[in-house]
């Protein structure tokens, strides 16, 4: 399920450029062609940080279901 979060963040660059939606994904594309190097440091830390707890809760949540996980 994590994988597919991350997969599904990672497209929403192409979809927003895609359907002309406005995002953080657009928002990416645009500061990395105008040269903008705080957006894009912003944009990239706020995806890490998004897959980082996303990652987090899926872990956790494998350890709560999965009693043999939680004995290692």
């Amino acid at each position: 399920m994590g994988f597919v979060f991350v997969g599904l963040l990672a497209g929403t660059v192409v979809i927003e450029q895609v359907f002309n939606l406005p995002g953080l994904g657009s928002m990416l594309l645009n500061g990395v062609l105008t040269h903008d190097l705080p957006v894009v440091q912003g944009v990239v830390i706020v995806f890490a940080v998004v897959v980082v707890v996303v990652n987090l809760l899926v872990d956790l949540l494998a350890a709560a279901l999965n009693p043999r996980l939680r004995r290692a």
